[in-house]
Formats: C-alpha cells, structure tokens, sequence
C-alpha cells in the first residue's frame, strides 16, 4: 500500500506541474495586461498615424504615464502577442529584472522566440504564446483609426480628460483584464479525491501495526505524529523532484529559465503542498481514533472502506457530469 500511495502522489503531482506550467506560460502576458484598464481612442481621419502617435506619445510624458497596444494574431500555431509601449515609468511593464527603457533604447524589440535581428531575447515560456514587445512608434504602421489601449486604473481618467481636451474621442472598452488560471480548485477537485482515498486506504491498513504500537505503549498522537511525517517526508521530496525535473526537461523546448520557473512553481504550489501535509495529518488521525482491539489480528468489519468507495464514486461520477 505504501507505494501505491506513492505512485499514486507522484502521478497527481505529475499532472498538477502540467497544469502549473501552463499557468506559467501565460504569467508574463498576464503581468503585462493584469490591473490595466482598456481604452478606446478614435484618430481623427485629418491626423496621420505619425502625427496621432506623437500625440500620445507627448501626452503621456507631461502626465508621466504609459499605454500600451496589443495587437493578437491567432492565425499562426501558436497566439502571437504584439506589444507596442511608452516608457515613460518603469513599473509599467511587469516583467521582472528587465530595464524595459534600456532594453529598447539598444534593441529593435524583445522577444521570447529566436527570430532573427538585432532582438533582446527573454526567458519566456513560448508554449502558448510568441511575444514581442516594441517601442509604440513601431505601431505607426498599422491601421490605428480606431484602437484600444492599455493604462494603469489610476492614470486612465486624467489620460481620457486630456486626450478630450486635445480634441481626441476616447472613452472606457471593455475595463480591467481577468487572470484566468489552469490550476484552480476545479482542475483539482477530482485529484485531491483520489490522494485522499489513497491516503485513507493505506492507513487503514496500517492498523494493525498501530494497534501493537498502542500495547507497546505509544500514545495515540505519537502514533498519528511519527507516522504522518514519515510519509510527508518521502512525499514532499517526490513533489520538489519532478519540480526540478520539468523545469530542466522544459528549458531547451519552452524557452524557459529554471531558476525562474522553480521558484514560480514552489511560490504556486505551496498551498497544495500544505493541504497534503495537514490532510495527512488529518486522514492518519481519524484512522487512529477509530482503532478497535480486533484490528491488531488484521480483522476488519469493511464498513469505512465500502463509505469511502462509494463516497468516491459518487463525487467522481458528479464531477464527469
């Protein structure tokens, strides 16, 4: 049984950093995007895309703010992401370490991919998406009649009040950006079942051996202590292993910097991790608890285990519904 509970963590653990990675394919773009709010500025058909640039360009030095344009195509076999920036702050852009202002004042453009120009190329995961970022002057080339653009919620009203008073229509879109992610409660629900019920399985067959420890002379909560951290001991390190496991398979496919993605993933899944050691605790506990004497001689009258059989299958069948 015990290393049927291993084998069975160390699959959950498995598809858990599956779905962690693609959160962190996605958490560049959605630092980039998060907390903006979207406007929509009309360029009058007199200006022309240089003079409506400059513009903008001007307005947000004398507020001392930033926006953005993002322009998404979907067309290609993976979304590519198109950012065009002022960079006036340096917080504007949250991507962590890079001197976004330097970095473009030297380079043509950030990417994440290996496209071929004078380019700074970042650590990013291009699973899902192929980012480029570019100073806003690059966007003069592209129909801009009608656009909308990203800004911090709290430079949005005094931005629309001066762009109005430039003569400019500018109003709200759509608001602030939802980070959505992959590793939620949902995606979680039916493996934290089957970890619990594995769980639950294998210290209920270790009853016997607890009820020799109880004539011995150990107290229950020893018991429930020595054994719990026994088995987050090995359980703990299996998770940190393929941890660093993917990290290293992912970094020549992906793109991705190890040291960054660990120290993502560990930051992300803690809460999972401490939901294992105290559900541990928890199932090894309620296993104690219900000792009888006639467990030492491997007796058992099946009643919990056909519960837990049938509670799991009745979730399991809720959720596929």
């Amino acid at each position: 049984m015990k290393k049927i509970l291993y084998l069975v963590y160390a699959a959950i653990m498995a598809y858990v950093i599956v779905m962690n990675f693609m959160d962190y394919s996605c958490s560049v773009t959605n630092e980039m995007e998060l907390s903006k709010m979207e406007i929509t500025i009309c360029k009058p058909e007199t200006k022309s895309n240089e003079e409506f640039i400059s513009d903008l360009i001007n307005l947000t030095k004398e507020l001392d703010t930033d926006i953005m344009y993002l322009i998404t195509d979907a067309s290609g076999k993976k979304i590519k992401k198109e950012y065009f920036v002022t960079t006036n702050t340096s917080d504007f852009l949250c991507i962590d370490g890079l001197d976004i202002k330097g970095i473009l004042d030297e380079y043509d453009g950030i990417t994440n991919t290996s496209i071929e120009g004078n380019y700074f190329r970042m650590k990013y995961s291009t699973l899902f998406y192929e980012v480029d970022i570019f100073d806003i002057s690059e966007a003069e080339k592209y129909n801009l009649e009608s656009c909308n653009f990203y800004i911090n919620a709290d430079s949005e009203n005094r931005f629309i009040s001066s762009l109005t008073d430039e003569g400019y229509e500018a109003f709200r879109a759509n608001g602030t950006v939802v980070q959505s992610g992959y590793l939620s409660l949902r995606t979680l629900v039916l493996p934290i079942i089957i970890l619990l019920t594995s769980m639950l399985f294998y210290f209920i067959n270790k009853r016997k051996e607890y009820v020799i420890k109880l004539l011995e002379g150990y107290s229950k909560s020893l018991i429930v202590t020595e054994t719990s951290c026994k088995s987050c001991a090995v359980m703990l390190p299996i998770g940190i292993i393929i941890i660093c496991l993917s990290a290293f398979v992912t970094m020549p496919v992906y793109n991705t910097d190890p040291i960054d993605y660990i120290a993502f993933s560990i930051n992300e899944l803690i809460p999972f991790f401490t939901f294992t050691v105290i559900s541990a605790f928890i199932v090894n506990a309620v296993t104690v608890v219900s000792l009888k004497t006639y467990h030492m001689k491997g007796k058992n009258d099946n009643y919990d285990l056909y519960a837990i059989s049938y509670i799991f299958w009745t979730v399991k069948s809720l959720y596929a519904s």
